[in-house]
């Protein structure tokens, strides 16, 4: 019976647990099904032939063992770490750019030019666990780029795009659909304008194209061409120009060279602004003498318009001459009587031309010296001396003891300004600090005998 005992005590049950080790697994070393028991005794060897759960392998660097040795004093358990299945696979994603050129004529036509192509690839080991059925990317780069390119010229024509510009593409916001790795720039090419020379019936005479720009969204600067043989221009024309918009034609409209006669009258108004610099104004009104009669000639204009000067803040038109120095009568004035800009005149074709100029003067400004008790609990002004001056004119003033209020003295005499210079507004006061004069007390001695 003593031997039984003995040999139950040294009876072993040992356990053999698979563990799920995947680095993709959620729940670390989780156990995978039931243990496996085994039933020997302590340092008896048995042989294994163990078969691994549906899906799963063995992890990396370990392998199956082939017996098993009952230990005596320890848990037997045999801990076996596995691995999901999975299927590993390397994929390229490309992602291409087509840059499309097309021409539109005037007529609404549509020609192809040759397209611009791009190309960009994501490279990725794609892993598949056939476990759980996830699919898993490692990227060997998180973004890439499609590089700008410069829209080319196209004679006679402008682009609607200076170029396709730099983009960055995301492979993480590819995955989650917020971006294309693919990706279409259209760029419509449309004809360059033209400066077309035409009589006052509007009978085209001459066509002269722009030319392209260094850039490719604008029309170069060009030369205003000559006037056509028995034309002249009904009014002056620049030396050159530059389409703002390289589409729309510039229009020269031309009269005939004929006997007709012709007569120009003119107002020129000078701006004399306040530091001598002069601002003219030149208006013309031209007149056809046709059959005897005088008529507006085409394509003038009907009066001379209202100009109104350049009057800076803080300054006035204090006057407006004539060529004789005499006030001009055609003037807009205020509610309170001052000028404000020279009238428009619809002149007649025998109005005398007539030379205006504009007089602007400085507004007077007001301020004050203020005298204030810095000892006073309200900083209370106990003296105010006026001083007055022009926009922008520099004051000079000096304070002195006999302008301070009885019984009060300067502080800091040499901080006191000795100018002021006047603004268009809002002049503030001019602040003196003073405090007031000390008495000192006289003890009197009385000597007794």
């Amino acid at each position: 019976m003593e031997k039984l005992l003995n040999d139950d005590s040294e009876r072993k049950i040992a356990y053999i647990k698979f563990v799920d080790t995947d680095k993709y697994n959620s729940q670390s070393n989780k156990q995978v099904g039931d243990s496996i028991s085994l039933q020997g005794r302590a340092g008896e060897t048995v042989s294994l032939k163990i078969t691994l759960p549906k899906k799963y392998e063995l992890a990396n660097n370990y392998s199956l063992p082939a017996t098993y040795t009952f230990l005596k004093n320890q848990k037997n358990i045999l801990v076996i770490p596995l691995v999901h299945k999975k299927e590993v696979e390397e994929i390229t994603l490309v992602g291409k750019r087509t840059i499309n050129y097309k021409i539109v004529s005037s007529t609404g036509i549509v020609n192809n030019l040759n397209d611009g192509r791009q190309k960009l690839e994501f490279k990725a080991k794609k892993t598949t666990d056939l476990l759980t059925g996830k699919v898993y990317f490692d990227w060997q780069k998180e973004q890439d780029n499609y590089s700008s390119v410069t829209t080319p010229i196209e004679k006679g024509y402008y682009a609607s795009r200076i170029q396709a510009d730099d983009k960055e593409i995301s492979i993480d916001k590819i995955i989650t659909n917020q971006q294309k790795i693919d990706e279409h720039v259209l760029i419509i090419y449309r004809p360059l304008g033209a400066i077309i020379q035409q009589d006052i019936n509007g009978k085209e005479l001459a066509r002269f194209n722009y030319d392209n720009a260094l850039d490719s969204t604008k029309a170069a600067k060009i030369s205003i061409p000559e006037t056509p043989n028995g034309y002249q221009a009904i009014s002056k024309l620049p030396l050159s120009l530059i389409p703002s918009n390289p589409e729309a034609d510039t229009v020269l409209t031309y009269r005939p060279n004929n006997n007709s006669q012709f007569r120009k009258v003119t107002r020129m108004v000078t701006e004399i602004q306040t530091n001598g610099v002069k601002k003219t104004h030149l208006q013309e009104v031209e007149f056809e003498n046709v059959n005897g009669v005088w008529k507006l000639a085409p394509g003038t204009k009907l009066k001379w318009n209202i100009i109104t000067p350049d009057i800076p803040e803080g300054y006035t038109v204090c006057s407006i001459k004539n060529a004789n120095g005499q006030d001009y009568d055609k003037v807009i004035k205020k509610e309170n009587g001052s000028i404000f800009a020279v009238d428009a005149v619809k002149p007649k074709f025998d109005t005398p031309n007539e030379d205006i100029t504009i007089f602007i003067k400085p507004d007077l400004q007001k301020t004050s010296i203020d005298f204030i008790d810095l000892d006073s609990h309200d900083r209370k002004v106990i003296k105010s001396i006026p001083l007055e001056g022009r926009t922008n004119e520099t004051v000079a003033f000096e304070i002195s003891q006999r302008d301070v209020p009885a019984g009060y003295e300067l502080i800091n005499r040499n901080k006191i300004p000795t100018s002021y210079n006047f603004k268009a507004k809002y002049n503030s006061a001019i602040i003196v600090s003073i405090k007031k004069v000390e008495t000192k007390k006289q003890s009197l001695k009385i000597k007794l005998y």
